[in-house]
């Protein structure tokens, strides 16, 4: 018994450690060149929560930009897309996708996106690392990729997101 609760202990402690290891993260700007040429992102297509397929070419068809948020559906995570959610409705050109990178599954994925409230909002569910390994994505990365596909935007989630996205 005293083995469990020890076990219990150590995986609450890092499951809410990998939450909070940057709560004040720096605004940096982490695409690979240290001279912000343009960097143009590859195509992807990966399965929502509702298995619907999205790529990002067609949603660039049909958009200025796409803004992905790279959620853990830790709290940090819910106070960022809280303010996301409520900020859409300025960017109404601009389509905004949350990214499961944690989740195994889609029905793992469905259930976070429900019990956490989210369900309005479309998550890609990102199982295999796809998008995760193309922007380098971990907690609350955000990534804006204009309707040229070029990268404009990899940072850790700021309010420096919106002036961009003003400026699109």
């Amino acid at each position: 018994m005293h083995s469990i609760k020890h076990f219990i202990c150590i995986s609450m402690a890092l499951l809410l450690s990998a939450c909070v290891e940057d709560l004040a993260p720096e605004s940096k700007d982490i695409r690979s060149s240290e001279d912000f040429e343009i960097i143009i992102s590859d195509d992807f297509n990966l399965l929502s929560t509702e298995e619907i397929s999205i790529e990002l070419e067609d949603e660039l068809a049909n958009h200025d930009a796409v803004v992905l948020y790279f959620t853990m559906w830790c709290t940090t995570c819910s106070g960022h897309m809280d303010e996301i959610n409520y900020k859409m409705d300025s960017y109404p050109n601009i389509r905004f996708l949350m990214v499961d990178f944690i989740s195994s599954s889609i029905s793992q994925s469905k259930n976070y996106q429900r019990d956490n409230g989210y369900n309005q909002m479309t998550t890609l569910v990102d199982n295999n690392d796809t998008l995760q390994d193309m922007y380098d994505g971990k907690m609350a990365s955000t990534v804006i990729i204009n309707n040229q596909k070029e990268i404009i935007f990899n940072e850790v989630y700021k309010s420096r997101l919106y002036d961009v996205l003003d400026n699109l």
